[in-house]
């Protein structure tokens, strides 16, 4: 099985604040829809569909972990380091709007129903096992999301790249215009997968070889940390 599966479908599962008040916060009814960004503003055909939608669906904008962090670091605010970052990073990769997402931002371009920060402080895992559809540039939060039956509709057509199979199954599609990505969140359901359909990539199989990859990670975290200690 899969452990982030098994644990949050046990009893012994501790709280979780930040998505309990999240969860609080959905119209009855409404659609859940998550959005992974790196940080940077989110495609006009994202913020067409999120209009139209209106109160029908709520919108989960996640940050990247580390301008999460950054944000965090800095009061919940944009920073000059965030700032220069997603404005270089908007200029190579050619996105239509070069600066970070932030609330105001969102509000400005005339949507409502979004929630940014407890979308961003919820352990993934937890997001997803409430989550109805997964919207994403080309995210690889996608994979994890297909482990929990959550569909993707990616913004660029490189993520479909990520697993042939999962687009054959029809939980990974792309969208070009705001048409098709309202198509996608409407007639695409979560899955229900038996043990044997699960993605093959995230299930659980080696605690010793997750140990190892974890301590390989810490060590060179250590060694570079020393490294900068000592001025070398």
């Amino acid at each position: 099985g899969h452990p982030w599966l098994d644990w949050i479908g046990s009893s012994g599962a501790p709280q979780i604040p930040e998505r309990d008040r999240l969860m609080n916060r959905v119209p009855r009814g409404a659609r859940k829809i998550l959005v992974t960004t790196q940080g940077n503003r989110l495609p006009k055909i994202v913020i067409e569909a999120m209009r139209r939608l209106g109160n029908r669906a709520i919108f989960f904008i996640r940050l990247h972990p580390v301008i999460a962090r950054l944000r965090k670091l800095n009061g919940g605010k944009v920073g000059p380091e965030e700032e220069d970052l997603m404005t270089r990073r908007g200029a190579l990769l050619g996105l239509e709007s070069e600066g970070p997402v932030t609330e105001e931002w969102l509000r400005e371009q005339g949507v409502g129903h979004f929630e940014m920060a407890d979308s961003c402080a919820v352990p993934l895992p937890a997001l997803l096992s409430e989550v109805d559809h997964h919207v994403t540039h080309r995210s690889s939060t996608a994979t994890e999301a297909a482990v929990f039956g959550v569909p993707t509709t990616f913004i660029d057509p490189a993520g479909l790249s990520y697993d042939p199979e999962l687009v054959s199954a029809g939980v990974f599609g792309y969208a070009e215009t705001a048409d098709q990505l309202l198509e996608r969140i409407d007639t695409t359901p979560k899955r229900e997968w038996t043990p044997g359909e699960r993605p093959k990539e995230m299930v659980f199989k080696d605690f010793s070889m997750a140990r190892k990859a974890l301590e390989a990670i810490f060590s060179r975290t250590r060694e570079g940390i020393a490294a900068e200690t000592s001025g070398v």
